[in-house]
């Protein structure tokens, strides 16, 4: 599948998807919509859409209902620790550089 198929099926809506819906698409579409990866699932095994996630998500979140299909031109998918600024702590900022340097370490 290429990232040019997206353009043809319907795409669940998430917080976390970019876009939250598929180019050329309206806001006035009737797209179904979930908070959480479960509620992403479920929609898709309900047969209400298609959602694109990373490979990872291939290992740990396999369902009967739900068919993983790899977008053969897409770009990688690049993640880094995130958390709410108001509770940053010395901890969290150690945590952090230890995981920097360790993956730097294996690069």
């Amino acid at each position: 599948m290429s990232i040019e198929d997206l353009d043809r099926v319907r795409l669940v809506a998430a917080p976390c998807s970019l876009p939250p819906v598929a180019p050329g698409a309206s806001a006035d579409d009737d797209v179904p919509a979930a908070e959480t990866l479960q509620e992403v699932l479920t929609l898709i095994g309900a047969g209400q859409g298609t959602f694109v996630v990373g490979e990872h998500v291939t290992r740990f979140y396999a369902r009967p209902d739900v068919v993983y299909v790899p977008l053969r031109d897409a770009p990688p998918l690049h993640w880094g620790p995130v958390w709410p600024t108001a509770r940053e702590t010395a901890r969290l900022r150690a945590f952090v550089a230890a995981a920097v340097e360790s993956a730097q370490a294996a690069a």
